[in-house]
């Protein structure tokens, strides 16, 4: 999941401009997602059943100031550009282990948590302290080549080289079970789970999440592939008036985008029911030449 504001402009070929974002990752496997689903849906578990959870997060919210530069000749246009980051909270940890279903709406686990945090939403018993707003950098590379008159090649890479400094950082490796089972006065499970293992504080570097497009073009035509981390998202699509349609393979998504000279406007989902949608995004922009 990525949300971001831009708000910026260019002067000549030069670009100066502020962002705030938050940027969202889970790697999980096909037990753990079942799991969680079943839990926040309030579904029965299969009883007896072994899930063997492996899930890891990346997540931050930061703010930024960016500056770069614009280089065009009669087939190319390369854009070059800098981020100074400021780090107002993030999450960067992975969680492993075993769940074992005892019956419809009971279970048993045994887990593992390495975890790098601003707050602890993993479990509760440490008073830390938070630490202060951490620094990072990243870079932008953007690039088009006009092949000929009715096709071009696209590439864009975010968060080149992006690292995050934060000093004094919570961390923790610590082992987790439901052995302090206990039950509300409905009558359904509440887990304050035993802890053991180690708490300290560290100066920490966070990798950001490099994020990569490369995109042809042919006549209203276009196919393409972002690539965040290890997952590759291909897709398809054309073009018409000022209208853009794409279909992404890799979750059946559509995205819808219209943009005209002062503004542009797209969303994107799998689900034209939107309740049931698992991938949903809105994109607003607005353009003004000066």
């Amino acid at each position: 999941m990525n949300s971001r504001i831009d708000f910026g402009g260019y002067y000549k070929s030069y670009y100066i401009g502020i962002s705030k974002r938050l940027d969202f990752y889970i790697k999980t496997n096909r037990d753990t997602a079942e799991f969680i689903y079943d839990l926040i849906s309030g579904n029965n578990l299969t009883p007896d059943y072994v899930y063997d959870i492996d899930l890891y997060l990346k997540a931050y919210m930061l703010s930024s100031f960016i500056v770069g530069k614009k280089f065009i000749n009669e087939k190319l246009s390369i854009f070059v550009g800098g981020e100074l980051i400021s780090v107002q909270e993030y999450q960067d940890g992975s969680v492993t282990g075993k769940v074992i279903s005892l019956s419809n709406n009971d279970y048993y686990y045994n887990a593992k948590a390495d975890y790098y945090f601003s707050k602890n939403y993993l479990y509760s018993g440490w008073n830390y302290e938070k630490p202060s707003n951490g620094y990072g950098k990243s870079f932008y590379l953007s690039l088009k080549y006009n092949i000929n008159n009715i096709s071009k090649i696209l590439l864009n890479i975010n968060d080149l080289f992006g690292r995050l400094f934060i000093k004094n950082s919570p961390h923790s490796i610590v082992y987790l079970n439901s052995s302090n089972k206990k039950y509300d006065s409905s009558g359904h499970i509440v887990y304050d789970p035993l802890i053991s293992g180690k708490e300290e504080y560290v100066n920490y570097t966070l990798k950001m999440v490099t994020k990569y497009n490369i995109e042809y073009e042919y006549k209203k035509y276009f196919i393409g592939c972002d690539k965040y981390d290890k997952l590759v998202l291909p897709y398809i699509g054309l073009k018409y008036y000022k209208f853009k349609f794409t279909y992404g393979s890799r979750f059946k998504n559509f995205t819808v985008n219209f943009k005209n000279r002062y503004f542009s406007i797209g969303l994107n989902t799998n689900k034209l029911n939107l309740k049931k949608a698992s991938s949903f995004g809105v994109f607003v922009g607005l353009n003004y030449n000066f």
